[in-house]
């Protein structure tokens, strides 16, 4: 009786598991991978007859598939490991082919409202300084996080990947953050030791007739 009740258990286990495995659309996310391509005709001799042959964009052989029966149908399938962003194409030996787009999901709304953040921030800045220098600092820095949103959008309908670019525009960002909390420390450490001295000054204290 408990050998009946393991071998249940584990039939309904690989069946969860043969059933996660969905069907590869034309545009596959990464974290859908591995997906099953199904062939378009129903095989007369063994599934594991037959082959796949997978092509990238540039037209090199990167990898080739076995079909293999899908259970007791009369279908034979092979299941998709690919995933390098990019797009591939498939030719099987019966003549048949297909193409898939290997996509990975990335929040663009939420990128585009950091970097929405991080320009006016900047924006803010050029008009809140009198200074032209800082003005031209604010505003060029503004100028640029639009530049990289433009870029971003370019990058994101190639279908390449975003972290190389949010990278250096994220360690660019900190460093000029950094650049500017520095010197308007110094600047304020400056201004209170001069108004430190200007107190305990007697000079001052004569001209405002104390002491």
């Amino acid at each position: 009786m408990k050998k009946w009740t393991l071998y249940i258990i584990m039939a309904l286990l690989m069946f969860t598991i043969v059933s996660a495995i969905k069907e590869c659309e034309d545009i596959q996310l990464v974290k859908e991978i591995p997906c099953q391509i199904t062939a378009t005709w129903n095989y007369t001799i063994p599934c594991n007859s037959h082959n796949a042959t997978v092509y990238n964009s540039t037209n090199n052989n990167i990898i080739n598939y076995t079909f293999q029966s899908l259970g007791e149908s009369p279908l034979c399938v092979f299941d998709w490991n690919v995933t390098t962003l990019g797009s591939y194409s498939y030719i099987v030996d019966t003549g048949d082919t297909g193409n898939i787009t290997v996509e990975r999901q990335n929040n663009m709304i939420a990128i585009i409202i950091g970097l929405i953040f991080v320009m006016i921030f900047f924006l803010a800045l050029g008009f809140i300084f009198d200074k032209l220098g800082a003005k031209l600092f604010g505003y060029g820095i503004a100028f640029i996080q639009l530049l990289n949103i433009v870029y971003i959008l370019y990058i994101n309908e190639l279908n390449q990947s975003l972290a190389p670019i949010l990278r250096i525009n994220f360690i660019s960002i900190l460093w000029l953050s950094f650049g500017v909390g520095m010197i308007s420390i110094i600047r304020l450490s400056i201004s209170l030791i001069s108004m430190g001295k200007g107190a305990d000054d007697p000079k001052e204290d004569k001209k405002w007739g104390r002491g």
